[in-house]
C-alpha cells in the first residue's frame, strides 16, 4: 500500500512537470524566437517551484539499474502532462517537428546530449538559488535549438505527429538527454558521488 502511494505520488509529480514544460513550450511558440527562448524558462522554473519530477532534471541523479522503473514512471508522467497541455492543434508545433525530423539522428543525439548537460547545469544553479543562471542556461539551449525530450513530446502532441519516425527521434533524444546529464554529473562530482541525491529523489 505504501509502495503504491509512493508510485502514485511520483507519477503526479511527473505529470505536473509535464504540464509545466507544456506551458513553457506553448509560451515559446507564441513569441518571437529570441524572446520565446527565454520565456520557455518559465516551464523549468515551475518545475523547480512545484518540486516536480522532470526526466531531464532527474536522470543525472538516477543511474542505478534498480531505478529504471522510477525513471520510466517519470517519463510516463511527463508524457501525460505534456499531452494535457498541448492537446490542441498548434500550427507552430508542426513547423518545429518538421525541422527536427529533417536532421540526421546522430545530430539529434548530440544536440540532446548538449541539452542534457545544460539542464544539469540549470539544476545545479537552482540548488545555489541562482535563478538568473537557470533562465540563462535554459534560454541558451532553446535558442540553439537543442533537443529536450519532454519539450519534444509537447511539440509532437501539438503537431499530431505520431509517426514511427517521430517516435524513433524521441527515443534517441531521451537517450541523448540521459547521456549528457549523466556525463556532466560524473565530471562535476566524480563517479562515486550522488547516492544521497538519488535517495532524496526516489523517496
Amino acid at each position: 500500500m505504501i509502495m503504491k502511494k509512493r508510485v502514485l505520488q511520483q507519477t503526479l509529480k511527473a505529470v505536473v512537470a509535464g504540464i509545466s514544460i507544456g506551458l513553457g513550450a506553448y509560451a515559446y511558440m507564441s513569441c518571437p524566437p529570441v524572446v520565446g527562448s527565454f520565456v520557455f524558462s518559465v516551464g523549468i522554473l515551475l518545475v523547480f517551484i512545484m518540486d516536480s519530477y522532470l526526466y531531464t532534471g532527474i536522470v543525472p541523479y538516477t543511474t542505478k539499474v534498480r531505478e529504471i522503473p522510477f525513471l520510466l514512471n517519470v517519463v510516463l508522467g511527463n508524457a501525460i502532462g505534456s499531452t494535457i497541455m498541448l492537446a490542441f492543434d498548434t500550427p507552430m508545433a508542426e513547423v518545429i517537428m518538421n525541422q527536427k525530423l529533417s536532421e540526421p539522428l546522430y545530430l539529434s543525439f548530440v544536440e540532446a546530449a548538449l541539452c542534457g548537460m545544460l539542464i544539469y547545469s540549470a539544476v545545479e544553479a537552482k540548488k545555489k538559488c541562482n535563478y538568473i543562471g537557470v533562465i540563462l542556461v535554459v534560454g541558451v539551449f532553446v535558442l540553439l535549438g537543442l533537443e529536450h525530450s519532454i519539450a519534444n513530446m509537447c511539440y509532437m502532441v501539438g503537431a499530431r505527429m505520431f509517426t514511427l519516425e517521430a517516435l524513433l527521434h524521441l527515443v534517441i533524444v531521451i537517450i541523448g538527454n540521459a547521456f549528457g546529464g549523466i556525463i556532466s554529473r560524473k565530471v562535476h562530482v566524480g563517479f562515486d558521488a550522488g547516492s544521497k541525491d538519488r535517495k532524496r529523489l526516489i523517496e
